[in-house]
């Protein structure tokens, strides 16, 4: 990758849309800058402080990396197999931190990604025979359904609500509004100077998932 030498080559002078072969050299740009242990993690971050029982007070971000192969265990068995789960990420969440309950704000944060969709030929939008839809904060690839056919209408707020179900299913109390975070949102940017200053991350999940995508 490194020394510029052809490989191999066939009517290399006739002009042709890349089609599939852009996935070779957008991997070996990302493998070569990004290079092959980097991480596309979802973050658990939080400004609050803990109560003698394990309580959590304050707001909590779950915090978007561009991660690709984030979702249910279904969609996990079915598409990659990489044990990235919100079921995994709840369940590191509780050994790492030993919190019990969440009173405050939980914001899902897809800011990392601008808020297009989908890619340049599809208008920009979504679509299922690329990748699915495209946000930093996805869960099942921004797919709605098992078969494919319909896409979440706010992927950030899907990916925070399942986050929130799947704490209640570990017998977690959670109160106060759950929010997913806009690019647009004044009070956000607000929210997000205070959180750099004062946030402390509680966990850091996420997978090599650089040759898979993205």
């Amino acid at each position: 990758m490194t020394t510029g030498k052809t490989v191999f080559s066939s009517a290399p002078g006739v002009p042709r849309l890349p089609a599939s072969v852009e996935k070779v050299y957008t991997t070996s740009t990302a493998l070569l800058r990004f290079g092959p242990n980097a991480r596309l993690t979802t973050q658990v971050l939080g400004v609050g402080s803990v109560d003698p029982e394990g309580g959590w007070h304050g707001t909590l971000y779950l915090k978007g990396g561009g991660d690709p192969t984030f979702g249910s265990r279904s969609f996990d068995r079915s598409a990659y197999r990489t044990g990235a789960t919100m079921q995994q990420l709840v369940a590191n969440l509780i050994r790492t931190t030993g919190i019990t309950s969440v009173s405050g704000r939980i914001v899902g944060d897809e800011s990392y990604f601008d808020s297009l969709r989908g890619t340049p030929p599809y208008g920009y939008r979504a679509s299922s025979w690329v990748e699915g839809e495209l946000s930093a904060l996805i869960y099942d690839r921004g797919l709605a359904n098992p078969q494919g056919s319909a896409f979440q209408r706010r992927p950030a707020l899907f990916a925070t609500q399942q986050f929130v179900a799947a704490l209640k299913k570990k017998s977690f109390i959670c109160s106060q509004p759950i929010r997913a975070a806009r690019l647009k949102s004044t009070a956000l940017v607000d929210d997000l100077l205070a959180f750099g200053k004062s946030a402390r991350p509680l966990l850091d999940w996420g997978w090599a998932a650089i040759i898979d995508e993205r």
